[in-house]
């Protein structure tokens, strides 16, 4: 990653296309997702199955298609969840870092969209 990520440019979006709609709809889609446990989390709003995969856009041929708009904070997000940290530690972290380098394209992540992130490299990497 070079300094250039932290400029802004014209395009700073990816896109991917998950050809194969099973591994959406059955894999990732049950994957990290317990909806009990969501309930008895006190600390954030629940987070319905529907709203955990907003990200996944089925498309007329039946494949889906997934754009991640601020692809600095995505990178972030998956760099540090591949270290080992949770979701809400990431989404703490990415936070301080936003703070520290007063960098706007590091702000409003959470652990919920930590969990979209990673379920989209997921459906990728299947």
């Amino acid at each position: 990653m070079g300094i250039n990520v932290f400029f802004d440019k014209d395009r700073d979006s990816l896109t991917f296309v998950i050809s194969q709609p099973a591994i959406v709809d059955d894999t990732v889609g049950n994957l990290f997702f317990n909806p009990k446990e969501d309930e008895e989390d006190n600390d954030s709003e629940p987070i319905t199955k529907a709203n955990a995969m907003k990200l996944f856009k089925l498309q007329e041929d039946e494949s889906y298609l997934v754009i991640i708009k601020n692809s600095l904070r995505f990178n972030f997000a998956i760099e540090h969840v591949s270290v080992g940290l949770s979701f809400r530690q990431t989404a703490i972290v990415i936070t301080q870092h936003r703070n520290l380098c007063k960098n706007s394209k590091l702000a409003g992540l959470n652990d919920h969209m930590v969990g979209q992130f990673v379920r989209v490299l997921l459906a990728v990497a299947l």
